[in-house]
């Protein structure tokens, strides 16, 4: 078996599922998983990192009960006809999460030395100063939730840095956005794996 599937949160609201895969020759993919638009858009990809985060993402979305055909917005934010879906992929993991009844924001990061080299590109001097950053779970989950937030909204310019600021880490879990009608807040919920970090941010309006 060259993938696992594994059932993050199953629930009337929310279905959040992740596949880790080996890596593997890309000939040895059963491709008739694919449709034949989605085999199209498989082939266009030259890279083979590319190829299997794609091919996996649509295994993943099989295992879903939906069954609706993924589509893109124009600044590339996948989306389904009935309900939300948001896909991120880190390595060899592929994560969705799917939602009949509310927008989401999801992202997965593994633990990675690099994330700390660019803190000062996504962290403000309130957040460092609020936060541990030699804490190697605390810097992967200010990356990563500005990452599910950028997701969840979806909007041009948006400024990791400017914009969307972490308030709290742990027990309670919230971050504020500035957006163009004022500051607001968001809870978010981070899983702790062994190797990464899943985090979920949901707009209930």
């Amino acid at each position: 078996m060259i993938f696992e599937i594994d059932n993050i949160i199953e629930n009337e609201e929310l279905l959040v599922k992740v596949l880790n895969y080996k890596d593997c020759d890309i000939n040895s993919l059963d491709l008739e998983r694919l449709s034949d638009n989605e085999r199209k858009r498989f082939d266009s990809f030259g890279a083979k990192k590319r190829k299997l985060e794609y091919y996996f993402t649509r295994v993943l979305w099989r295992d879903f009960s939906s069954h609706q055909r993924i589509k893109y917005t124009a600044t590339g934010k996948p989306c389904v006809e009935n309900g939300f879906i948001s896909i991120s992929h880190s390595k060899r993991t592929v994560a969705i999460s799917y939602s009949v009844m509310h927008p989401i924001g999801l992202d997965i990061e593994h633990f990675n030395p690099k994330i700390g080299r660019i803190q000062n590109k996504f962290l403000s001097l309130k957040e460092k100063n609020r936060f541990d950053l030699d804490n190697e779970e605390n810097l992967t989950t200010l990356w990563s939730i500005k990452e599910a937030v950028y997701k969840l909204l979806d909007i041009e310019g948006l400024s990791f840095k400017g914009d969307i600021e972490v308030l709290e880490v742990g027990e309670i879990n919230r971050v504020s956005v500035q957006l163009d009608s004022g500051h607001k807040e968001f809870t978010f919920s981070r899983i702790i794996f062994e190797t990464f970090i899943l985090i979920y941010c949901t707009d209930t309006f």
